[in-house]
């Protein structure tokens, strides 16, 4: 399986956040975990750049909370997903709750 390239899009806003102040923090897994799902699910460019926003907002969110651990045990469950034509299936549910737990418990 190849990676998706990075669009134009998604690299402009990553300049955008760093520029901004924000912290870059690094986000392979959430990068890999929207891969291995558009890749499947041949995402449109706009669901993979959300994607990767999203991963990049809880990577973000798990520095500040202290919550990594769950953050990767997730990210890590969901690159082990199966994709079955074009669905991608993950039994995650456990992880998603526990990153949820942590990430929520510190607000």
């Amino acid at each position: 399986m190849h990676a998706r390239p990075f669009s134009i899009q998604s690299i402009a806003a990553a300049a955008f956040l760093a520029l901004a102040g924000f912290t870059v923090i690094d986000c392979g897994s959430a990068v890999d975990a929207c891969d291995k799902q558009c890749d499947c699910e041949k995402c449109p460019t706009s669901a993979y750049n959300t994607c990767l926003a999203v991963g990049s907002s809880d990577a973000q969110k798990a520095v500040q909370t202290g919550c990594s651990s769950e953050l990767d045990a997730l990210h890590a469950c969901i690159e082990t997903g199966v994709c079955t034509g074009t669905k991608f299936e993950t039994d995650c549910t456990m992880q998603k709750d526990a990153w949820k737990k942590c990430s929520e418990a510190t607000k």
